[in-house]
């Protein structure tokens, strides 16, 4: 009998070594993301909330609102029509704002193209809330002089 006991604990201990290790592996794999940004806290994490497409004057942009470690951001991309590829144009950091959604027309939205001071373009509003709970209505408009987007001024040319 105790020659049986004593296989029995030599085929429990190496089972019980492989299990261990196994779950070690398993832990340590789906932690992995969460284990590197204990390490290296400038591992920057980005988030697709939103996508929205606009032309302007013939040119096509993307548009990206994007979550990242420090806030949301904009980002803007110009499509190329002949090959269908997109070129980084401008970024918008948003430091410290929170996703938000705005209701239009009965509508839910995060990101979107609205004439707002009726020049006949269309312009990017991004709804976001700032660090003290306070509603933000980001609007960017496309210069067509400047070939690229500025913040919208109310009242400004």
């Amino acid at each position: 009998m105790n020659l049986s006991n004593e296989n029995e604990k030599s085929v429990s201990v190496p089972l019980l070594i492989g299990a261990l290790v196994l779950s070690l592996v398993f832990a340590v794999g789906s932690s992995m993301g969460s284990v590197r940004r204990m390490f290296n806290s400038n591992t920057e994490e980005r988030k697709i909330l939103a996508k929205a497409f606009a032309d302007y004057n013939g040119k096509v942009f993307v548009v990206f609102k994007i979550k990242t470690n420090v806030g949301i951001e904009l980002e803007i991309y110009e499509k190329d029509l002949a090959n269908n590829n997109q070129q980084f144009k401008q970024r918008f950091p948003l430091n410290d704002d929170v996703e938000a959604y705005l209701m239009v027309n009965d509508n839910s939205m995060n990101l979107g193209l609205v004439d707002i001071d009726n020049d006949g373009q269309m312009d990017i509003i991004a709804p976001t809330v700032d660090k003290n709970g306070n509603s933000r209505l980001n609007v960017f408009q496309y210069n067509n002089d400047l070939n690229s987007f500025v913040p919208y001024v109310e009242g400004a040319p």
